[in-house]
């Protein structure tokens, strides 16, 4: 229950800040307490315990049962829990090899017969089919909505400052701006300007932001140009030469090698590979923008949450290893 069974100054028993009567116990709490009472009766430690317990499942939720019995069992290590269960949410949570069963008055080990397990509670091959469809189904509608997501363009999306991406951005620029510097940063895949708008909603006063960041942004489209530059007004007023879609404007503007950091967030896998040579070697590239000591931040999700459509050689999706070998990167 997460919580500690107390004693106020009249040595009553105190749950939930209630004495017991009070506490307004759900049927499964109360099974819960009298385990514990029952438990604490033996004035034995944990350790060399054994446990019986009989369908557990018929008085606690399938997610109350399984945490009560992680927590139960590293506490006895030198003892035994032996559980009769129908259910197969407690059978799917132990190693296969801690099963037994009873069939005919006689009980036999069922590590290498498991479907005679689930005959014994389903019944026939139709009915455990069944039950595997029906466990499959989150991910089947997953794969699904991933394909059906495939067919169009990314979806730009603002997360807020949870997001670990932005998380890690963060970190970064945190690092730098305690140097006492005033970083020049230019958000290469602005998008909806997620990384502008957690700053924002994380400063303390909006007012100073442009004391340790001068911030700039582009994006290929100008799709939520009218979004971005409303969040720049909001910082520096104003926002002229702060949002741009091609990267000569930004050198017309700012001039070579005049930023201190360019963050790429999940914009590196939605570039053609064909693409790369113009985007960091040509004349108007990122490393004309970038100062001779500054950081490129390529930040990617391994694992894309939503789907979204491929250019025409698909998405090549790098960790670590491949950004060091394409960057020919040989220090940590």
């Amino acid at each position: 229950m997460n919580t500690e069974l107390k004693r106020n100054k009249e040595g009553q028993a105190i749950l939930f800040n209630q004495r017991i009567g009070l506490a307004n116990l759900s049927d499964g709490q109360k099974i819960l307490l009298q385990f514990c009472l029952a438990l604490f009766a033996q004035e034995a430690s944990l350790d060399s315990l054994i446990i019986l317990m009989d369908e557990p499942e018929n008085h606690l939720h399938p997610a109350a049962l399984i945490e009560v019995l992680d927590k139960i069992i590293p506490h006895v290590s030198n003892g035994q829990i032996w559980i009769a269960t129908h259910s197969i949410n407690v059978l799917a949570h132990f190693d296969p090899m801690s099963i037994w069963y009873m069939e005919k008055g006689t009980i036999s080990y069922a590590g290498n017969v498991p479907h005679k397990v689930l005959e014994s509670l389903l019944g026939d091959e139709e009915e455990i089919s069944r039950l595997s469809n029906f466990l499959l189904l989150p991910s089947q509608m997953a794969s699904n909505k991933f394909a059906f997501e495939s067919l169009f363009y990314p979806e730009v999306l603002l997360t807020g400052s949870e997001d670990h991406q932005i998380k890690q951005i963060s970190s970064i620029l945190e690092q730098r701006i305690k140097q006492g510097e005033t970083l020049r940063i230019l958000d290469f895949g602005m998008g909806k300007g997620r990384l502008l708008s957690t700053i924002i909603e994380t400063a303390d006063d909006i007012a100073t932001i442009p004391s340790w960041i001068d911030y700039f942004g582009y994006d290929k489209f100008d799709t939520y140009k009218q979004q971005c530059e409303s969040l720049l007004h909001n910082v520096y007023g104003d926002t002229a030469h702060r949002y741009f879609n091609t990267i000569q404007d930004i050198l017309k503007i700012c001039g070579e090698h005049s930023f201190d950091i360019i963050i790429m967030c999940n914009v590196f896998h939605e570039i053609d590979p064909h693409e790369w040579l113009n985007l960091f070697v040509s004349e108007f590239s990122i490393s004309n923008l970038l100062k001779p000591s500054g950081d490129l931040i390529i930040v990617e999700d391994q694992l894309l949450a939503v789907g979204e459509r491929a250019h025409l050689k698909g998405f090549l999706v790098f960790d670590e290893l491949e950004f060091k070998k394409l960057f020919k990167i040989t220090s940590e």
